[in-house]
């Protein structure tokens, strides 16, 4: 219970993070949140897993989809003409999280920048954070699944 509890805990500190960040007009608070956000999530769903998560941004997020087979390489198989807009969308997924750090790295908080970036509209930064909410939302909803795909391939390599 204690886990489960602590668990609940991270999701809830990293989303309200990102929920002060919304309501400000801070554009580049609210890319470093976004990026927290992403990276809390990607390493809740490895220890979830019993996986030690990768100290580098990209291989972390590239492996939490993977465990969940959510990284379109990883898409459990099914009829093609299901299986390719859904591996784009997969896709899709992966380029949000992977382009919202180097956005963040070069507009968003969490850097000691030299030089004062140029200023990325609020409405670039809500977009941005906007599309950023979607990977974490996939990530729980098929962490918490009992039917996901990759429960399966879990209890299958198991055995």
């Amino acid at each position: 219970m204690e886990n489960g509890r602590r668990r609940h805990g991270q999701r809830v500190a990293s989303a309200s993070r990102y929920r002060i960040a919304l309501s400000e007009d801070d554009p580049a608070l609210l890319l470093g949140s976004s990026k927290e956000l992403l990276e809390s999530t990607a390493k809740i769903v490895l220890a979830r897993v019993g996986e030690t998560p990768p100290n580098k941004y990209p291989a972390l997020v590239t492996r939490a989809l993977e465990v969940l087979m959510l990284h379109p390489k990883s898409a459990p198989e099914q009829p093609e003409d299901v299986m390719e807009p859904v591996r784009k969308i997969l896709g899709g997924a992966v380029q949000i999280a992977l382009e919202i750090n180097k956005l963040r790295g070069e507009q968003g908080t969490g850097h000691g920048q030299a030089v004062a970036p140029v200023r990325l509209t609020r409405r670039h930064g809500r977009l941005a954070a906007g599309a950023a909410l979607l990977v974490p939302t996939l990530m729980f909803d098929t962490l918490d699944d009992e039917s996901a795909p990759w429960r399966q391939e879990a209890a299958g390599s198991s055995r």
